[in-house]
């Protein structure tokens, strides 16, 4: 294997919490990560962010669409078998294979955790701010999570100079 410092990742021991307490754990982190709290921004304070009322979120949700969600149907997943069994090589050379199966995939649409989710959302900080602490996705979390990589080739696999 080649230098940690050509990783997209740092591997390292931290300390993670689990359903049963505390444990020293080998971890996967996307580069750049952050090791000390010290020069972290301040959370706006709680009276000072956005808020929304659960009436205010009843109301709204009955006029949004997520029209992003879909699925797949019987001829669609036909149709990308067929392609795959042709082309599947090259797409995983091209490091656009997983992306291409993903397209498969139903994903549930659950409006209610949704909502609840965008409630959280600080537009100051541009994050999730939950009573545990402040939380958000990068792109970079939705690579390292699905195995997708902006460069074609997996996470683990070290960048060229």
């Amino acid at each position: 294997m080649s230098s940690s410092s050509s990783l997209l990742i740092d591997e390292r021991e931290e300390v993670m919490v689990t359903e049963k307490g505390y444990i020293l754990k080998k971890t996967h982190f996307l580069k750049p990560s952050v090791t000390s709290i010290n020069g972290v921004a301040e959370l706006p304070l709680r009276h000072q962010r956005v808020s929304v009322s659960s009436t205010q979120l009843n109301r709204l949700s009955s006029r949004i669409s997520f029209s992003g969600f879909w699925f797949s149907d019987a001829h669609f997943v036909s149709w990308l078998g067929k392609m795959e069994a042709l082309h599947g090589n090259i797409w995983k050379k091209a490091g656009i294979f997983e992306a291409i199966k993903a397209s498969t995939y139903n994903i549930i649409k659950n409006q209610t955790l949704i909502l609840s989710v965008a409630e959280k959302w600080c537009p100051e900080t541009k994050s999730f701010l939950f009573p545990f602490g402040e939380a958000t996705i990068t792109l970079e979390d939705v690579m390292l999570l699905l195995g997708f990589s902006v460069l074609g080739s997996p996470v683990f696999v070290p960048l060229e100079s």
